[in-house]
C-alpha cells in the first residue's frame, strides 16, 4: 500500500499522540530520532572533478570527501572517465554513511553520470544525474529509499585551479518506512508502508579546488533549500572537503 505525504506531515500526527501518551520527555526522544531519520534521507553526496584534468582523458578516480551534510558523513566513490559523442563523461558510484553509526546500518548509495560540454575560454557547462538507494535503522524505525538527483554545475576550468557554481534538485521518490516494536508501544497506530514523499530539496552553492599531480583537493559550499516550506531542513548548509587521486589513462 503506497501512502502519500511527507515524513514531516506523518510524524506532526505522531507528534500530538506522544504528548498525550507519554509525554514531554518521549516525544523530544521520538522526535529528534525522526527528524535525524529524515535528513539523512535528503541530499545526497556526489563526487566532484577537476574537468580540465579529465577532458579527453580516460581515468580511473577514486575519490573520499568529509563534511556537513545534513550531519558529518564520509563519501567513498569511484568514478570511470571516458568520452561520449565526443563529449567528456564521468560514470561513477559512491557511498556514503553518517559518523558514529554502523557503516551497514545508515549508508546512502547512488550512480550515475557527469557529462561535460566542451571547453569555451577555459568555462564549461556539466550536467549531473543520479539514482539514489538509501538506508537508515534506528531504535524506532527502519526506512529504505529509492530517489533521484539532477544538478548543473558551471564554472571557470583553466588549469590545475578551477572554481564553479552548482545548483541541483534532489527528489526522494518512494520510501518504505518500518515501524518497530519500541515506536509501536507508544504509537501502535502507527502504519508500516510504502510512502511517497511530496517534495524534494533544491541545493545550490560553490566549489572550487587545486589539482596537484594526480591528486585534486576539493571544497564545496552551499545552501539547502527544502521544496515545500512544512519541510524546512534541520541542517540548511553543506561544507564537505574531498580528494580525487586519478589512476592510468
Amino acid at each position: 500500500m503506497f501512502i502519500i505525504g511527507t515524513a514531516s506531515h506523518i510524524y506532526k500526527t505522531c507528534r500530538i499522540e506522544l504528548t498525550d501518551i507519554k509525554g514531554l520527555n518521549i516525544m523530544k526522544r521520538i522526535l529528534f530520532s525522526l527528524i535525524i531519520t529524515t535528513a539523512v534521507f535528503q541530499k545526497s553526496y556526489s563526487q566532484q572533478y577537476n574537468w580540465h584534468e579529465l577532458s579527453g582523458k580516460i581515468n580511473h578516480v577514486v575519490s573520499l570527501s568529509y563534511g556537513l551534510d545534513y550531519g558529518m558523513t564520509t563519501c567513498l566513490g569511484y568514478g570511470y572517465g571516458s568520452s561520449v559523442a565526443g563529449l567528456p563523461l564521468v560514470l561513477t558510484v559512491d557511498y556514503s554513511f553518517p559518523s558514529g553509526s554502523n557503516l551497514f546500518d545508515d549508508f546512502k548509495v547512488h550512480t550515475g553520470f557527469h557529462v561535460s560540454s566542451p571547453m569555451r575560454c577555459n568555462f564549461r557547462v556539466v550536467g549531473k544525474l543520479y539514482a539514489d538507494f538509501r538506508r537508515l535503522e534506528s531504535d524506532y524505525t527502519r526506512q529504505f529509499n529509492f530517489g533521484s538527483d539532477a544538478s548543473i554545475v558551471a564554472g571557470y576550468f583553466p588549469s590545475a585551479f578551477f572554481v564553479a557554481a552548482e545548483i541541483g534538485f534532489d527528489k526522494a521518490i518512494v520510501s518504505h518506512i518500518k515501524h518497530k516494536e519500541m515506536y509501536l508501544e507508544i504509537y501502535p497506530e502507527a502504519k508500516s508502508g510504502w510512502y511517497i514523499p511530496m517534495g524534494g530539496n533544491y541545493y545550490y552553492g560553490l566549489q572550487t579546488g587545486y589539482s596537484l599531480g594526480r591528486l585534486d583537493v576539493i571544497l564545496r559550499i552551499g545552501q539547502i533549500k527544502a521544496e515545500s516550506n512544512f519541510d524546512e531542513n534541520f541542517l540548511p548548509y553543506y561544507l564537505t572537503l574531498g580528494a580525487n587521486f586519478r589512476i592510468g589513462e
